[in-house]
């Protein structure tokens, strides 16, 4: 019979075993890399997806902003050189040749809401004189120190001016006529604008700090008369530096006049604003006057702000100067203007309507009431467009006052401001007067506040502050809307994702497991080492249990056992 020489059959099936082995590792090894070239493609798509997606399609118009959706005739500029005698003249803004464009039009009542000294107050002159010799315009002032210099500044330009009196006679065919407003409960003035009117002579109304009637109506009757402007069928002009987008629709409600709204830039590239801390405000306040005194020109003078008449008749003494407020005559500011005095502590009857224009310090001690107030005194410096420093001098530790007013005039904003001193003193301002922020940086040539000048000795960031936010997406209201909530990014989030990467690739069909969760647990990840523990040990039994199966005890003579 046949012999088997078992010589000749071990290395037979040691080479069965060794080829059966190497293709099912060359199986195995194809299976995974098929598996991870798949899962390593889908991880870094869901990544992608989850950490880095797609932005959503733009929502807004990224075109420049038109200044204005009328055009301004060139010959408005020819008839302001005439009224300047300048050949060379220009508008200070764009904005102020749209609002002579819209007042001489004459279709629409115009809200004017332009920086201070953007030339208010000479675009009312010109119009005057330029296009409406014949006729009147009446001007309607909030505070009686305006008056006068409205009328010096009409006489410079040649006008005939007057102010109403419902006792006195006046020049009622005037170019100009002021009026109290006090006067608009007046019978007398109501009949005297009829008569204009019926006559064609009124040319047009004008209400100058028309933010007034937000700010001193709850004390001030007379403002609640505003409305009776709209019996005398003429456009009625409103003119103010102060009026947040937020406050328009309130004026509109009070007046119950639809305006087209003229609106540019708060800002005055001019100012310096700084904010001095110290234990001594007082104290420190006078000293910044002693140290800028000595470096004033002929022309430059200084104002300070104060909250009441006592503080103001106090640092007036400890200066040695006169102080304005609204118990004084119109001495003090003569004298301040004839270079008596060259500086001037005031309250807030000097807040609005002052025009000289070489003021180089404007400082206040403690904070104003509002973002308004500071806003409009601030306005009184750098008119001339040489640099003024904005100080505000306030104790160490001192934080405003929050108090509620009928509408919003930036006390919250106020605190805000100087609670955020490390950041731009531009910001907090240009967000509540204007709805959009602006820096130093930002303008165009503008003086540093000292917040930028601090952070410009520093280095940049990883990221640029951001001015604008986009609102997120809140938990509820993507329950809500049916929308899944976005993935919370954590410090983690990287270390997630590798994770979710290495239990995907262990659970793959190549282990027969299904894909996990994006949700992470650990005991998804023990599940998953199981799984491949077991699977690795099923796969080394099938190995040996194919091998012993041929040859159960062999030994090779040359290799030890296989």
């Amino acid at each position: 019979g046949l012999t088997l020489d078992m010589s000749l059959l071990v290395p037979a099936v040691q080479d069965s075993v060794k080829e059966t082995i190497q293709a099912k590792m060359d199986d195995l090894t194809v299976c995974l890399n098929r598996s991870v070239r798949s899962h390593v493609v889908e991880t870094m798509a869901d990544a992608a997806a989850m950490y880095w997606p797609t932005p959503p399609p733009s929502t807004h118009d990224d075109r420049l902003v038109a200044v204005s959706s009328i055009d301004v005739h060139p010959s408005r500029r020819k008839a302001l050189r005439n009224f300047l005698n300048d050949h060379r003249a220009v508008f200070t803004h764009p904005m102020q040749g749209v609002l002579v464009e819209h007042i001489v039009r004459g279709k629409e009542n115009i809200l004017a809401v332009m920086a201070t000294g953007s030339g208010k107050t000479t675009t009312i002159m010109m119009i005057a004189k330029m296009y409406a010799p014949q006729q009147t315009l009446v001007v309607i002032l909030p505070l009686l120190s305006l008056h006068a210099d409205m009328h010096a500044r009409a006489l410079q330009c040649g006008l005939v001016v007057s102010q109403f009196d419902a006792f006195k006679p006046f020049h009622r065919d005037a170019n100009i006529v002021t009026v109290a407003v006090e006067s608009l409960e007046s019978k007398a003035l109501h009949k005297y604008l009829r008569e204009k009117a019926s006559a064609g002579t009124l040319y047009r109304i004008v209400f100058d700090e028309i933010h007034k009637v937000l700010t001193d109506g709850s004390y001030r009757s007379a403002f609640m008369s505003t409305m009776q402007l709209n019996l005398f069928m003429v456009p009625i002009i409103g003119l103010t530096a102060t009026l947040p987008t937020t406050l328009v629709p309130a004026l509109s409600a009070d007046t119950h006049i639809v305006w087209n709204v003229l609106r540019m830039s708060s800002n005055r590239k001019e100012l310096q604003y700084s904010i001095n801390r110290s234990p001594d405000p007082t104290q420190s306040l006078v000293d910044h006057v002693n140290a800028v005194l000595p470096t004033y020109g002929r022309k430059d003078r200084g104002l300070i702000y104060c909250r009441s008449r006592v503080e103001a008749d106090r640092l007036a003494a400890a200066l040695g100067v006169s102080a304005y407020h609204a118990q004084t005559d119109e001495q003090p500011i003569a004298d301040f203007i004839a270079g008596k005095y060259l500086i001037m502590p005031c309250t807030t009857a000097l807040g609005v309507g002052f025009d000289y224009a070489h003021v180089r310090d404007v400082l206040h001690l403690q904070l104003p009431y509002t973002l308004l107030d500071k806003y409009q005194q601030d306005g009184r410096g750098g008119r001339d467009g040489s640099p003024c420093r904005a100080v505000t001098f306030i104790q160490t530790h001192s934080h405003a006052s929050r108090h509620e007013t009928e509408h919003d005039l930036g006390e919250s904003a106020l605190h805000d401001w100087i609670e955020c001193d490390d950041q731009c003193l531009r910001i907090i301002p240009s967000r509540f007067m204007d709805g959009v922020p602006i820096t130093c940086s930002l303008m165009d040539n503008a003086e540093m506040c000292a917040s930028c000048v601090n952070q410009a000795g520093l280095s940049p960031p990883d990221q640029p502050r951001r001015l604008t936010t986009v609102p997120a997406l809140t938990v509820n209201r993507a329950r809500t809307s049916g929308v899944p909530a976005p993935p919370t990014l954590t410090k983690s989030a990287p270390v997630q994702a590798i994770v979710c990467f290495i239990v995907r690739l262990l659970s793959s069909r190549c282990f027969a497991g299904p894909c996990p969760p994006k949700v992470i647990s650990v005991q998804a990840i023990v599940c998953s080492l199981v799984r491949i523990l077991i699977c690795f040990i099923v796969y080394v039994s099938v190995a040996f249990r194919m091998l012993f199966r041929a040859t159960p005890s062999v030994h090779s003579p040359v290799t030890g056992p296989l």
